[in-house]
């Protein structure tokens, strides 16, 4: 019976151990710091159960077949989600690349973005991604890169490349530290011909997006530009005049402009504390949740929302490959950043359970997207920790 005893303990525990490695796989870097916690919590579970079984092992054997019944259940549901969580492995991710300005970004330099539109469920959402033209390795072709600063990392997307007319880049896949990765070495990045980035490697996110145009304005995306551009120095997002500009200094004017709340740099994510009614909580900023004002979980978005108003749904949205249905609705109370209170919006929940395993994961509320934003300028100061917002008329 103690024999029994053992073999079930350790079947149960490599299945955990396969779940866990697999999540550690399949999730974003910056997610896999905090598992520690979840991972504590399993070994108390099973510590408790072998425990109960223990106790259990005198009673009649239909109890124990019960049992048996029951772990083998249980073990088949967390193999099944291991592999589930395989399948959903983010498309974005890696350890972030070294990636420098070529100079000193002294200088207010403004480069002008596009907003890509986007079509959901029949839905025309004007506002549904930030589009960066970026010339590659000096030349003169522009292609379209999103700005997205929810991804640790720049990449490129393999499936884009065929469209470079007057170059080319060369995929090593023999190097990557993933499967789903390849790398293009010594690469220069001139954000709007005029800011110009260079790193020894770039990731290249293989089998993902579409070749890009040859035709002036084509607005396919071939990579994303991630917050490892921006880490070292400070984004300033003008949202209402549709620009952007990245600097080692602040220029006074924005200095005296803008009204800053204290944020939280994790490895590469931006966490700022918004106030929703009472409650303070942090939040993940990311320009690459463009369409929706803030995303949180389903219990936390009926804390918000005031229901009797009606919902929206937004079919369609996807997900690291899968799509979802979003819901949302207006909120009970204002939303606050700091002392400034933000334009009333429709708050989202997405049902995805790998989003609330990253809300869990980076102790945060919600992501908070674009939307918020759209008649002003947000500040990002990496160095400093700080995150900044003001109206269009501040200026």
């Amino acid at each position: 019976m103690i024999l029994n005893v053992i073999l079930w303990f350790a079947a149960v525990v490599v299945g955990v151990l396969a779940a866990a490695g697999t999540l550690i796989v399949a999730l974003p870097l910056t997610v896999k710091a905090d598992l520690l916690q979840p991972l504590t919590l399993a070994a108390g579970v099973l510590a408790a159960a072998v425990v109960i079984y223990l106790l259990l092992i005198r009673w009649r054997k239909a109890a124990r077949r019960v049992l048996y019944l029951l772990s083998s259940t249980a073990l088949v549901v967390v193999l099944v989600l291991a592999i589930w969580t395989l399948m959903l492995r983010p498309s974005v991710g890696g350890a972030p690349v070294a990636i420098t300005p070529i100079g000193p970004l002294s200088e207010l330099t403004w480069v002008d973005f596009v907003w890509q539109p986007v079509e959901l469920g029949g839905q025309i959402f004007e506002r549904g991604a930030i589009f960066v033209p970026v010339r590659i390795n000096d030349s003169e072709q522009t292609v379209y890169f999103q700005l997205d600063t929810g991804s640790p990392a720049t990449l490129l997307y393999e499936g884009g490349l065929p469209g470079l007319t007057d170059f080319s880049l060369t995929v090593d896949t023999a190097g990557s530290p993933r499967a789903d990765l390849g790398i293009v070495r010594h690469v220069q990045l001139a954000l709007g011909g005029q800011i110009t980035f260079t790193t020894p490697e770039l990731p290249v996110l293989l089998d993902y997006g579409e070749p890009a145009s040859a035709e002036a304005g084509s607005l396919v995306p071939i990579g994303s530009i991630g917050a490892d551009v921006l880490r070292e120095h400070v984004l300033i997002l003008d949202y209402a005049r549709q620009r952007l500009a990245i600097v080692d200094t602040l220029p006074e004017t924005y200095m005296q402009s803008t009204a800053f709340v204290d944020a939280e740099m994790t490895g590469s994510r931006i966490k700022i504390p918004l106030t929703v009614g009472g409650q303070t909580d942090a939040y993940l900023f990311d320009t690459g949740a463009s369409l929706f004002a803030i995303t949180t979980a389903r219990g936390e978005w009926e804390k918000m929302v005031d229901t009797t108003q009606g919902v929206v749904e937004v079919p369609g949205v996807t997900t690291w490959g899968t799509a979802y249905t979003v819901v949302g609705g207006l909120p009970e109370v204002p939303v606050r950043l700091g002392e400034t209170e933000l334009p009333q919006r429709n708050l989202y929940y997405h049902p995805a359970w790998v989003i609330s395993v990253l809300f869990v994961q980076e102790r945060v509320r919600g992501l908070v997207g674009n939307e918020f934003f759209y008649e002003g300028t947000v500040v990002i100061d990496f160095l400093g920790e700080r995150f900044g917002y003001f109206e269009a008329a501040a200026l």
